[in-house]
């Protein structure tokens, strides 16, 4: 072996969709049919977009699945959503 040349490096891949996601495709699958394949805000079924439904996430707890329209839309609220719910409802 070169003198400048490391050995490759060996290691368990970690499931890269829960490092992203935060939880496993099977909590995933189990989320998807309590909501029975739909958006949890708007309810358009899955089969209506190209990619499956996003995770919502609020620290680490799912808050559910939604479409990209409604994550879009829950990311651009941030912290503010609690203060368009209350403004929607006078």
């Amino acid at each position: 072996m070169a003198k400048n040349k490391r050995p490759p490096i060996t290691f368990n891949r970690p499931d890269v969709f829960k490092l992203v996601h935060g939880i496993t495709k099977d909590e995933y699958n189990i989320i998807l049919e309590r909501q029975s394949n739909c958006c949890k805000i708007c309810g358009k079924h899955k089969v209506n977009f190209k990619k499956q439904l996003l995770v919502d996430k609020v620290g680490d707890k799912v808050r559910g699945l939604l479409c990209p329209t409604c994550k879009a839309s829950m990311d651009a609220l941030g912290e503010n959503a609690i203060n368009v719910i209350s403004y929607l409802e006078e």
